[in-house]
């Protein structure tokens, strides 16, 4: 019975992690490509570099939960 309550906290905690990720992309996506194209000058690029930056991010607090 403990797993499945463990389990089922996990599996809400990422639910608030999956609308966390998606504001921080909505809020943030647009000034985090500017900045990284004013390094890399290049639309795909910098595009590429971009979602790696925000994958990297979810990783970090994915993992934090755990």
């Amino acid at each position: 019975m403990e797993d499945l309550e463990h389990s089922s906290y996990f599996a809400s905690q990422e639910q608030e992690y999956a609308f966390s990720i998606d504001d921080l992309m909505d809020q943030y996506s647009d000034v985090e490509l500017h900045l990284v194209y004013t390094y890399v000058k290049n639309r795909t690029v910098a595009e590429d570099l971009t979602q790696v930056i925000f994958i990297k991010c979810y990783e970090k607090v994915k993992g934090s939960l755990l």
